[in-house]
């Protein structure tokens, strides 16, 4: 669906951001289907996303000035 609306806009925005949205989904609902089985097994969930919200934090931090100039190039 979202390949067809890329396709019918003027702008490149859309179809340089889709492709990274198609690769990100995918890994983002295994991630939660792993908590969610994890959590099912009666181990917590927390201090395994307070791990990951901290190592997100530190990469985000890192990634900074890469992401910066990536989306100035895209506009």
């Amino acid at each position: 669906y979202l390949r067809n609306v890329a396709m019918n806009t003027a702008t490149t925005l859309d179809d340089t951001l889709l492709p990274i949205f198609r690769r990100i989904l995918p890994i983002t609902i295994y991630a939660i289907g792993g908590l969610v089985a994890i959590d099912s097994l009666g181990i917590s969930a927390s201090p395994i996303l307070a791990g990951l919200g901290i190592g997100g934090l530190a990469v985000a931090l890192a990634v900074q000035p890469t992401l910066s100039n990536f989306f100035a190039g895209t506009y």
